[in-house]
C-alpha cells in the first residue's frame, strides 16, 4: 500500500490524454490509414479503437483485425498511423501541460508513454515541453502499460521511490499499471479541458 502521508517528490505523467490532447489527430490519422488499407471505418469504429487500444499497434489491430497474426504488416500500419498522427499539427497541450513550468520547480518529473521514443520526443519538442522532464520512458524502455515496468523506471530515473511519487494517466491501463507498481495514481481526461484535468489541478494547487 502507498503511504499517502509522505510528501510528493516526483510526478510521472502519461502523455496522450494527460499532457497532450491528441484525440483529433489520432482519429484523423486512423481514418486515413483505414482508407489506405481499403477498409471501411466509420466514426464509431474509430472512437472504439481509440478507447480500447493502449498503443499504436493495439489501436490499429482493434480497427483492422485482419492484421492480427501478421506482425510485419501490423508494424507497418501502426508506424504509418503514428507518423500521420504526430505530423498532423492537431496535437495540442492540455491544461496540465500549461502548469509544467510551475510544477518543475517543486517536483522531479518524468513521462511514461506507450508511444515510440521518436514519436514522444517529436511531440515534446514541437510543444516545447521536453526540458521539463528528467526522463522520458517509452516503448523502447519497457513493455506497454498496463505492464508497470515503465512507470517504475520513470520513478527511479528521477531519484524518487514509489511512496513519494504520483502517476497521472487517463486510461484503465494506466490505472492498472499504477496499481501494480504501487504508485498512487490520478486519472484525468485532458481532452475535456480544465474540468477533465480537475482531479490533478485541484490536488496540486494549479487552480
Amino acid at each position: 500500500m502507498v503511504c499517502r502521508s509522505r510528501p510528493v517528490r516526483a510526478i510521472v505523467f502519461d502523455m496522450d490524454g494527460v499532457l497532450v490532447d491528441s484525440r483529433r489527430a489520432a482519429a484523423a490519422a486512423l481514418a486515413a490509414v483505414a482508407r489506405q488499407e481499403g477498409a471501411r471505418a466509420d466514426g464509431a469504429a474509430i472512437e472504439a479503437a481509440l478507447d480500447k487500444g493502449n498503443s499504436a499497434a493495439s489501436i490499429v489491430s482493434y480497427l483492422l483485425p485482419h492484421l492480427n497474426g501478421q506482425p510485419t504488416e501490423l508494424d507497418r500500419v501502426a508506424r504509418a498511423y503514428s507518423k500521420a498522427s504526430v505530423g498532423s499539427g492537431l496535437i495540442v497541450k492540455t491544461q496540465i501541460a500549461c502548469c509544467l513550468p510551475a510544477l518543475s520547480t517543486r517536483f522531479g518529473m518524468a513521462i511514461a508513454t506507450n508511444r515510440t521514443e521518436d514519436a514522444a520526443l517529436e511531440i515534446l519538442d514541437r510543444l516545447k515541453m521536453r526540458a521539463f522532464f528528467g526522463a522520458v520512458m517509452t516503448l523502447s524502455d519497457a513493455p506497454p502499460k498496463p505492464d508497470p515496468k515503465m512507470v517504475l523506471l520513470a520513478v527511479m530515473a528521477v531519484g524518487a521511490n514509489i511512496a513519494s511519487a504520483v502517476f497521472v494517466g487517463d486510461k484503465p491501463s494506466d490505472m492498472m499499471a499504477g496499481k501494480v507498481a504501487g504508485v498512487r495514481t490520478i486519472i484525468v481526461d485532458g481532452s475535456q479541458g480544465k474540468g477533465g484535468c480537475w482531479p490533478f489541478l485541484s490536488e496540486f494547487g494549479m487552480v
